[in-house]
C-alpha cells in the first residue's frame, strides 16, 4: 500500500541579514555611498513553499546568492520602501548589479558581503531579484563558487532563466535552489533592510516505510536496504516568468529540455552514516509498526521537477534456515503521481504486510485399481 500525500502550501520564514559592502558596478555610471552606515542589507525568506535544504529559520550560511539589481533616479524610497505600479519598473533603467555574488562573511551575525562588496546608490532607489548559489567542492566560503548553469533575469518582463542546469544524482551532494522575482517595492539608502521572499525551484521527495505487523516476523528482522528511483532527469533548463497567469496553461515557474537520465538512490545501507561516530557503516533499515523516514541525508531527495519516476525497493529477510533472502519490490509512483512540481513536497509512505505461508492439504482416496495395475494370483499349498 502506497500513501501519497503532496503539501504545497507549508510556510517557512528566514531571518537573514545580508550586508552588502563596497563598489558600484563598472557597467553604471551611478554614483554611491560608501559611508559604512549605508550598506545594503537584505532580510530573505522562503515562502509558501516546503522545501529543503532550508528546514529552520536559517538561511544556508554554504550558500551564497546571485543578485540583480536596477535602479532609478526618478523613484525615491523611505526606509520602509517605495510601492510600485507595473508601469514604475520602466524607471528602473539602469543595471546596479547583473548577478552580483554575495557570501556569509560572519556566521555568527549572518552578514553577507559582496565579492567584492558593494553599496547603495548615493541617489534614487534600486529593485531587486537573485537566485541562490550552492557551495562548490575546493572553494573557500569567501571564494567565488563555480556557476550551476547559465543564468539571465530581465527585469521589464521578470523572467529569470537558468539554463543547463544540473541536479547530482548523489543526494548528499544535492541542494536547493532558490529564486526570487522582482521586489514589489524599491529601496534606497534609506533602507533598514531589504525584504526578498525566495522560492523553491527543485521537488522534494520523502520516503517513509512500515511493517503492518512490527519489526519482528517469527523472531526474523525484516529490513530495508537499498532505495531509489529509476530514470531521474538529472540536467535542464528552469524558467521563471513573474509575468504570467500562474496557471497550469501560463506558469509562472516550469522546466523543460531534460536530459541525463540517472538512477538516484535515496537510501542504501553502505552510505548510511553512523550518528555516534560520523563514519559510514552499514545501517539496514528495519521494518517496524512506526512509519520511519528512511534517507541517507537529513535533507532529503531532491529532483528537478519532471515526470514522476518509479520506484524500487530492495527488502531482505533472514529465513527459518538462516538463509538471507533479497527481494527487490518495484513500487508505481507515477500512477499515483503525474509529475513533480516546483515547490512541493512529496511523502509517499509504503507500508509492507509479510505474507503467511498457509497450506491447505487434501488427501486422495485411492482408486480400486490404480492405472496400469497388474494383478497375478497365486495357490498356496
Amino acid at each position: 500500500m502506497i500513501q501519497t500525500k503532496i503539501f504545497s502550501n507549508m510556510k517557512r520564514t528566514l531571518t537573514i541579514l545580508l550586508a552588502l559592502a563596497a563598489v558600484a558596478c563598472s557597467k553604471t555610471d551611478v554614483t554611491f555611498d560608501d559611508s559604512q552606515s549605508n550598506e545594503i542589507a537584505l532580510v530573505p525568506a522562503s515562502g509558501n513553499m516546503t522545501k529543503a535544504a532550508i528546514t529552520d529559520a536559517v538561511f544556508p550560511t554554504e550558500n551564497h546568492i546571485a543578485l540583480y539589481a536596477y535602479h532609478s533616479t526618478q523613484v525615491n524610497a523611505a526606509a520602509s520602501g517605495q510601492t510600485l505600479t507595473y508601469a514604475d519598473y520602466a524607471k528602473f533603467d539602469k543595471q546596479y548589479f547583473n548577478g552580483q555574488e554575495f557570501y556569509c562573511k560572519n556566521n555568527s551575525q549572518a552578514i553577507w558581503s559582496g565579492l567584492p562588496a558593494q553599496y547603495w546608490p548615493a541617489t534614487g532607489s534600486m529593485v531587486f531579484a537573485g537566485y541562490s548559489l550552492e557551495p562548490t567542492k575546493g572553494k573557500a566560503n569567501n571564494e567565488a563558487f563555480v556557476r550551476n548553469g547559465t543564468a539571465s533575469y530581465t527585469l521589464s518582463t521578470d523572467i529569470f532563466t537558468l539554463t543547463d542546469y544540473t541536479q547530482s544524482n548523489v543526494t548528499s551532494d544535492t541542494y536547493d535552489l532558490l529564486y526570487f522575482g522582482r521586489t514589489d517595492k524599491s529601496y534606497s539608502k534609506n533602507s533598514t533592510s531589504v525584504p526578498v521572499v525566495f522560492k523553491h525551484a527543485l521537488a522534494w521527495i520523502e520516503i517513509k516505510v512500515k511493517g503492518n505487523t512490527g519489526s519482528l516476523v517469527d523472531g526474523r528482522v525484516w529490513a530495508i536496504t537499498n532505495v531509489e528511483f529509476s530514470g531521474v532527469e538529472t540536467e535542464g533548463d528552469f524558467t521563471y516568468n513573474g509575468l504570467a497567469a500562474g496557471t497550469d496553461a501560463d506558469p509562472k515557474a516550469y522546466w523543460n529540455n531534460w536530459s541525463e537520465a540517472k538512477d538516484v538512490v535515496v537510501f542504501n545501507e553502505d552510505l548510511t552514516v553512523d550518528p555516534e561516530t560520523s563514519n559510514p557503516t552499514r545501517l539496514r533499515q528495519p521494518l517496524t509498526a512506526t512509519s520511519t523516514i528512511i534517507e541517507n541525508v537529513d535533507h532529503g531527495t531532491l529532483v528537478i521537477p519532471q515526470s514522476a519516476k518509479t520506484l524500487y525497493v530492495t527488502v531482505k529477510y533472514q529465513s527459518p534456515a538462516d538463509v538471507e533472502i533479497t527481494e527487490v519490490i518495484e513500487v508505481d509512483i507515477p500512477s499515483v503521481t503525474t509529475a513533480w512540481e516546483a515547490g512541493k513536497k512529496y511523502i509517499y509512505e509504503l507500508t509492507f504486510s509479510p505474507q503467511e505461508i498457509l497450506i491447505q492439504p487434501t488427501v486422495e482416496v485411492w482408486p480400486d485399481k490404480a492405472p496400469g495395475l497388474v494383478e497375478e494370483e497365486f495357490d498356496l499349498q
